[in-house]
């Protein structure tokens, strides 16, 4: 049989040896396992997976340039400016995040809604799972009330009930109607509870950078020709930005929808990786563990005399026997003796023909069983073999001997 067999079959018969740390190290391999499946779905579902919007790779954050955070945001003052601005189909734009109390249909519960304006979900090409988008009255100020649920909060709160549309439901102890419920797959820099009107009013003044804005390129527009316009736009309307005396001005660029999903995964992989290599390491060490004794040994052997030496018993086994135990060869092979003359066996009164059937108590079956368990062991042990000679059974210690490689 190949060397390696037999080495992975003297690794199997230590392993069994020790139960305890059968255990510890199938548990440990498991986790290595789950740790590297759950690593390899998130940056699948992350990073590898299509954006669950259409045309995904026309789809633009319009942000600061420089920002060495995702998301870069803009004013609802810049906004508003970029009406029609040349080579994009759609805009749409998200506020900030906040908490509100919501209740009716379970249990009053603190979510996070999304102020958004009537145009996000069309610039993703997102359509709700049920009922519309906002229109265009409720997305003006002091317009008609409406929230849109998201998928996971509809089935927590309302356990998936579509009869929920129409539904009015109390939002900061508000009455608001229900007109839609989001698709599972809607995801941005994180998944809301509730979408909310943003309702921004026309000739905004608000300069404060808390607008996360989306853009939908028309086709054969780039990303660097959308930056240029964005840039142009903004520019061109410095004075009333109120940079246009500075000596420094802020610069402005659109990057990809993709880029910015996976900039916000990236310290939550390289959390799941680091995770992920330390079990692989434990692994790693308790593998190496099972053999590390008897490469140690081999190790010291070859620096200090240049040769590794083995424990033998002094014999040739018949590798055509068949029944139980292993049976020493009843004939010399290649000009050897079946029984090596004042070896361990030989001393230990086994013959040519004699039956192994056990090593320290455990049954052996194969020839290549005995060798690595004898092989597990070291030069100068001493072990019991039980030994069948004709019917009659015996149990001879013996002292193994050191055979060179």
């Amino acid at each position: 049989m190949n060397t390696w067999l037999i080495e992975i079959l003297r690794g199997a018969r230590g392993l069994l040896r020790r139960p305890g740390f059968l255990g510890t190290a199938a548990v440990t391999l498991a986790l290595g396992i789950g740790a590297c499946v759950a690593v390899f779905a998130l940056v699948d579902a992350v990073l590898l997976a299509p954006l669950p919007y259409p045309q995904a790779d026309r789809l633009v954050v319009l942000g600061f340039k420089g920002n060495t955070h995702p998301w870069s945001t803009i004013s609802p003052q810049q906004y508003q400016l970029l009406d029609g601005l040349p080579g994009v189909e759609r805009l749409g734009a998200k506020f900030a995040p906040k908490d509100v109390n919501v209740a009716g249909g379970g249990e009053p519960d603190l979510v996070s809604a999304w102020p958004v304006d009537a145009g996000l979900l069309t610039t993703l090409g997102v359509a709700p799972a049920l009922g519309r988008s906002f229109s265009a009255e409720e997305d003006r100020p002091n317009g008609p009330r409406a929230a849109i649920l998201g998928y996971a909060f509809w089935q927590r709160h309302f356990n998936g009930d579509a009869g929920v549309i129409g539904r009015s439901v109390l939002i900061d102890g508000v009455a608001t109607p229900v007109v839609g419920v989001l698709p599972a797959t809607f995801r941005l820099d994180g998944a809301p509870d509730v979408l909310l009107p943003l309702a921004l009013g026309a000739g905004s003044r608000d300069s404060a950078t808390n607008l996360l804005v989306l853009a939908r390129l028309a086709p054969g527009i780039s990303r660097d020709a959308a930056s240029a316009m964005f840039v142009a736009r903004l520019q061109a309307h410095s004075g009333e930005l109120g940079f246009a005396n500075m000596n420094w001005r802020p610069q402005f660029s659109a990057t990809s929808l993709a880029q910015n999903l996976g900039a916000t995964a990236k310290p939550v992989l390289l959390l799941f990786f680091a995770c992920a290599l330390c079990v692989l390491l434990l692994v790693a060490v308790f593998g190496f563990a099972i053999p590390s004794q008897q490469a140690r040994r081999t190790v010291e052997q070859l620096i200090r005399t240049g040769k590794a030496q083995h424990p033998v018993i002094g014999v040739l086994l018949d590798r055509s026997y068949v029944g139980e135990g292993v049976k020493v060869s009843p004939q010399a092979q290649g000009g050897q003796p079946p029984v090596t003359p004042g070896g361990p066996a030989e001393e230990a009164g086994i013959k040519p023909g004699d039956v192994i059937t056990a090593f320290e108590g455990r049954p052996v079956a194969e020839p290549d069983e005995l060798v690595v368990a004898i092989r597990a062991r070291a030069p100068g042990d001493q072990v019991k073999l039980t030994v069948r000679t004709g019917g009659r059974e015996r149990t001879v210690t013996m002292t193994l001997q050191a055979a060179v490689d």
